[in-house]
């Protein structure tokens, strides 16, 4: 690193990816390969990355690429496919790439203390509400708002991380509200 860079700042980096490491945020390293340089690191950076789920990608490579595969299939073994459950999939690489059936998801969680209420509803500004309930694991708002006055609504007070169960809902932030309860 020394040579490439110009400069002894292993240390502090060997350092910084300790911590990283330990606090199992997930890494992604670049490593520049130069012919007759540091070409004899790519096999010990791939332990590396196998042993701490790390990816590394090799750049701007002196070398060529059927040279830096070659190396790493002499020292390394394919690893076999194998289908368990999922509660033992810690630790695990996937084999392949996973793809969702649904391109999202069926209801959102409200990421605030607030109300929901229909976007729609809130048109003209200031709008006075009833509340109707409040959401917790097994609530349910009934799809039907009643009407209190002319811009009077219903609608549900909401704690962060509750399923809100249609998509037309916005959450207005309880500090956003003059609330009377």
């Amino acid at each position: 690193m020394k040579k490439i860079t110009r400069q002894n700042g292993f240390p502090k980096v060997w350092q910084g990816l300790q911590q990283v490491l330990k606090s199992q945020i997930s890494l992604e390293l670049n490593m520049g390969v130069q012919r007759g340089l540091n070409e004899d690191e790519i096999v010990p950076m791939a332990k590396l990355a196998r042993d701490h789920s790390i990816e590394v990608r090799f750049i701007e490579q002196m070398i060529s690429v059927d040279q830096a595969v070659q190396l790493l299939r002499q020292n390394f073994t394919q690893r076999r496919v194998e289908t368990f459950d999922l509660e033992e999939a810690t630790g695990r690489a996937l084999a392949e790439d996973l793809t969702a059936v649904e391109p999202t998801p069926r209801f959102t969680d409200s990421a605030m203390d607030g109300f929901a209420v229909r976007f729609s509803d809130l048109k003209q500004l200031p709008v006075r509400l009833q509340i109707a309930g409040k959401a917790g694991q097994a609530f349910r708002l009934k799809k039907r708002y009643r009407p209190v006055r002319r811009y009077a609504l219903a609608l549900a007070r909401f704690c962060r991380k509750v399923p809100i169960p249609w998509c037309r809902l916005k959450i207005v932030k309880l500090t956003s509200s003059r609330s009377r309860f």
